[in-house]
């Protein structure tokens, strides 16, 4: 039931991206990928600045499982994301281009686990929490056709606050649609 929710969400960001973003000359993008022992979509929006410098606003889903031990705890993250990309590389007829960004995180980390005296004492609550942090990140696209590119997306997450996993990547493929 979670999962069709996360997916609905998802669906329903998406279009209004894309409805947004007809009449502005900025990429929105859907990638799947793996996190730290789980697996996740993202979906992205950048707004571009100057040259390709832009903001970028990405939501990603994660849905895993922490093992401490003997003891398994399934959880999911919904994080929005908001920093600022800019290019590393472009080649000549920009059909390769790496971008490097970096920002701020907000979410949310569901457990769907009662709770937990895990083997080393920690006692994991069963009530859902807010999380918050930093993240880093590198991607690669390359031109498929006019408008389109497939891309390569790999981000490094820092949730402060989290009581599971501090530390935590998300590496996936999608494609990048850029409008007019």
């Amino acid at each position: 039931m979670k999962k069709n929710k996360i997916f609905t969400g998802m669906l329903l960001m998406l279009g209004f991206i894309s409805c947004y973003s007809q009449n502005e000359r900025n990429p929105i993008g859907a990638i799947i990928g793996f996190a730290k022992d789980g697996y996740g979509a993202m979906v992205t929006y950048n707004y571009s600045l100057q040259g390709r410098k832009s903001m970028i606003v990405s939501a990603l889903f994660t849905d895993a499982t922490y093992s401490a031990e003997v003891d398994k705890i399934k959880y999911s993250d919904i994080t929005l994301s908001l920093g600022y990309s800019f290019p590393l590389n472009l080649s000549k007829r920009r059909k390769l281009i790496a971008d490097f960004d970096a920002g701020g995180v907000l979410g949310y980390e569901l457990y769907r686990n009662e709770n937990y005296d895990l083997s080393r004492g920690k006692i994991v609550p069963d009530n859902s929490e807010v999380i918050y942090g930093a993240y880093v990140g590198l991607g690669i696209d390359y031109l498929i056709s006019k408008r389109t590119y497939f891309f390569i997306k790999a981000n490094g997450y820092y949730h402060a606050n989290s009581d599971l996993n501090t530390f935590v990547p998300f590496a996936g493929i999608g494609l990048k649609y850029y409008t007019n």
